[in-house]
């Protein structure tokens, strides 16, 4: 049987199958119990002969019974013959008799070569009566009407063993003895046919247990399908995602480049309304060009193809770098725009690049969804005032709903999510830029009333103490 792809810590089926000694034989026999027939029954059966036969002669010899060693002989010869033929047959030839099912076949089979090492142990002299009550006794799994052809079955064999002894041989013959044992064979046959029908029947339960095992083994097989399938169309995804933005980022680049060369001053002279025109042009090309960016990065994250260089990196000139680049997107908005760290701050091992365009990211949102009031970046430190501990961007921008703030770092999901939002965006920044942390190391989480702004913290390390708050500088940007 074959398996589609799985996740690393998921079990083959054939490590599942053979964990429970099945095997494919068991999709078509589910009743017959293949493997415990074909495999385990043999061997045991020739071990069980070999045990009765050893019985036999210690039983012989502690009681003297009076039976030649010849005759002892040929009884062992017929036994071994039997266990070996048995031992062939159900292996070779089960799966293909299953209507005719061998092993009620040799469970009668067993109740005549029982009779005759019974027969040469002394008949109705020999101490291993008890042994035919077990050789019954031991099928109380097995079905009301085959429950009762092996107690008559056994009854029969015993009574001919009886008369064989004292016709043949002229051994004296106990009848009150022998009415008493065929009436314990009538009981525990009886005994028998009542438990098999009743409802906690142990076949029924085993054999239903292993079809549920079966049927939960195929939904699985199906489900890894499922997942694998899953797991190609995402790839596709992913890579449709990567080729089309390395398709799209050649014209915008084109584009943005021209509308810069026509925006310098001395080369082309334009003016009025097709100088806002191009620098229209300019800033959305731009904002295309950036968007693409971010969805190229997701697919190379989503890929593992993104590369990380972590160096140390001066964490203040970065927020206040970044702060100043993006200031003149609100100077037109009653908003004011402040930086805060502490005194004496260390380099924080980090990769530059990407931690910039995460401060970029959570700035820019901040910008967008904040028409009046403050905006903070906040570097938090440990207790010693110097390892960097945290990054928050504070606003008092309009907030996210509270049914909404668990999925705003899912992939294109937005906190405000009206069907005409006046904001606009994709909501791929806070995805992008939450896997950018992970890559570092990072996390990212988001807290926000709605009405009353949000603080979005980039964590660089976890269960650190707090340094003090009157170690730290403001200073206003806009």
């Amino acid at each position: 049987m074959t398996s589609a792809h799985r996740p690393p810590d998921s079990p083959h089926v054939q490590e599942v199958e053979q964990a429970l000694g099945l095997r494919e034989a068991d999709r078509a026999d589910i009743p017959g119990l293949y493997v415990l027939n074909v495999e385990r029954v043999p061997r045991s059966r020739v071990v069980g002969m070999q045990v009765l036969l050893a019985f036999a002669a210690v039983h012989n010899h502690l009681l003297d019974v009076p039976v030649s060693w010849r005759a002892f002989l040929a009884v062992a010869v017929v036994v071994e013959l039997y266990a070996a033929a048995a031992y062939v047959i159900i292996r070779r030839f089960f799966a293909r008799l299953r209507r005719l099912h061998l092993g009620t076949v040799f469970l009668v089979l067993d109740l005549a070569v029982f009779s005759l090492v019974l027969y040469a142990t002394g008949a109705q002299a020999s101490w291993l009566w008890p042994l035919y009550l077990l050789r019954v006794g031991d099928q109380m799994w097995i079905g009301r009407r085959r429950a009762a052809a092996m107690g008559l079955a056994g009854m029969a064999f015993f009574l001919a063993v009886m008369a064989w002894a004292a016709l043949v041989d002229g051994s004296p013959v106990d009848w009150g003895g022998v009415v008493l044992k065929l009436s314990m064979l009538g009981a525990m046959s009886g005994y028998l046919v009542v438990i098999s029908g009743l409802p906690w029947d142990l076949k029924g339960r085993t054999q239903a247990a292993k079809a549920m095992i079966l049927k939960l083994e195929a939904q699985s097989e199906a489900l890894e399908v499922e997942r694998a399938r899953a797991e190609r169309a995402s790839q596709a995804k992913t890579e449709f995602l990567a080729r089309m933005s390395h398709e799209l980022r050649t014209p915008l680049n084109s584009v943005v480049g021209f509308a810069n060369v026509l925006l310098k001053p001395g080369k082309f002279h334009m003016e009025g309304p097709a100088l806002d025109y191009l620098v229209r042009i300019r800033d959305n090309g731009v904002h295309l060009l950036a968007l693409i960016n971010d969805v190229l990065d997701i697919a190379r994250i989503d890929e593992g193809t993104m590369e990380i260089h972590v160096k140390d990196v001066d964490l203040e000139a970065l927020v206040r770098d970044t702060a100043e680049r993006l200031a003149p997107r609100i100077q037109d908005k009653p908003v004011r725009l402040s930086v805060s760290f502490p005194r004496a701050l260390s380099p924080l091992r980090a990769d530059e690049t990407r931690l910039r365009q995460i401060l970029i990211n959570l700035l820019g949102n901040a910008m967008k969804f904040t028409s009046e009031g403050f905006i903070r970046v906040e570097v938090d430190a440990d207790a010693s005032g110097a390892v960097p501990r945290s990054l928050r961007v504070v606003d008092s921008g309009m907030g996210i709903a509270p049914h909404r703030l668990p999925g705003i770092f899912e992939a294109f999901e937005q906190g405000e999510g009206s069907t005409r939002r006046k904001q606009g965006g994709t909501g791929v920044g806070l995805a992008l830029s939450r896997a950018l942390c992970h890559l570092q190391g990072f996390d990212l989480t988001a807290e926000s009333e709605e009405g009353k702004g949000s603080t979005f913290t980039v964590h660089f390390a976890r269960d650190v103490p707090r340094g003090p708050s009157i170690d730290a500088s403001t200073e206003d940007l806009a």
